[in-house]
């Protein structure tokens, strides 16, 4: 996942040729602000744009193991 602290796009990079199923995004609150279905390679690209700055979390899902990991949305 880069940039990390990220301005206006979060970019996932996986180590293998297979895609995630798909992400949520949790403020420091434990709410969901963005979640969705990655279908393809631009599903990759997140924007944050619309976000507020802080601290948040993604959790990316692929065959029903989970990875969360934190990032700073500046």
């Amino acid at each position: 996942m880069y940039p990390n602290p990220t301005t206006s796009v979060l970019n996932i990079k996986t180590s293998d040729t297979s895609l995630p199923d798909s992400f949520a995004i949790y403020n420091m609150l434990g709410q969901i602000v963005k979640n969705a279905q990655i279908n393809g390679v631009s599903d990759l690209q997140i924007s944050t744009s619309e976000m507020s700055n802080g601290m948040y979390f993604i959790k990316i899902t692929k065959n029903n193991a989970t990875i969360t990991l934190p990032f700073i949305k500046k």
